[in-house]
């Protein structure tokens, strides 16, 4: 039996430290895989190995971290998805798997999205509605995926997300015309992972796993970056 780990709302640097902590603890085999779920406040992050040029205009926090990909955006309107897993298969697997998942839990919406050769990631026509980017360390995977539903993607336009022009990101409200039940998309996108990566999924909640010996705290937060320091990173 899997868990199941749902956030709710929650601010970027804290949801990282529980990520980071249920990730050691999965290494160690004190707990099983799981899938946390979270929306977070308005963020952007980089991967470590994003390009300085891709940040337009520094309007929100920035953190680095350890997953793949360039710089994205995180905010209200959008599900966040971090698979702790101990995988058994190749990571590029993995990727597409939760692409898949991504685009059976759209279809139920009349979307009809895609795999990009070329690009990472869920796509419809030529925009992107869902970015991807993991790690793996110590043979366990942690960040995720991010899933527009009802995103503001004004804040896509500040940065070049993963590398790419900000025209070409999309949300499910673009692609439909109307706000989408957020709490509903949230039941079928987990329903379609779990189903893919073949977790039997156990609802567990944050003070659960406290009471158990998790320690977040221990993390901190990410690293926040300025402009400068993000320079200097990225060159």
């Amino acid at each position: 039996m899997e868990y199941l780990l749902d956030l709710g709302f929650m601010q970027y640097g804290r949801a990282w430290a529980i990520m980071r902590a249920i990730h050691e603890a999965r290494v160690n085999d004190v707990v099983p895989d799981t899938l946390i779920v979270v929306i977070h406040d308005h963020v952007y992050t980089t991967g470590r190995k994003g390009n300085a040029s891709n940040l337009l205009k520094p309007i929100l926090p920035l953190y680095w971290v350890e997953r793949g990909g360039d710089i994205t955006y995180h905010g209200p309107g959008q599900l966040v998805y971090y698979p702790i897993i101990k995988l058994r298969m190749p990571v590029g697997s993995f990727v597409t798997l939760l692409e898949e998942a991504v685009i059976n839990a759209l279809s139920n919406y009349g979307i009809e999205a895609k795999h990009n050769p070329s690009h990472r990631g869920v796509w419809v026509g030529d925009r992107k509605i869902c970015s991807i980017g993991v790690a793996v360390m110590g043979g366990v995977s942690l960040h995720g995926l991010a899933l527009n539903v009802n995103t503001d993607l004004r804040y896509f336009t500040y940065i070049n997300p993963c590398g790419l022009d900000s025209s070409k990101i999309t949300s499910m409200q673009m692609e439909l015309g109307r706000e989408v039940d957020v709490e509903d998309v949230k039941g079928k996108l987990t329903l379609s992972i779990a189903s893919l990566l073949d977790m039997k999924l156990k609802a567990v909640t944050l003070n659960d796993l406290i009471n158990s010996g998790l320690n977040p705290e221990k993390y901190g937060e990410p690293a926040r970056l300025s402009v400068d320091r993000y320079e200097r990173t990225s060159s």
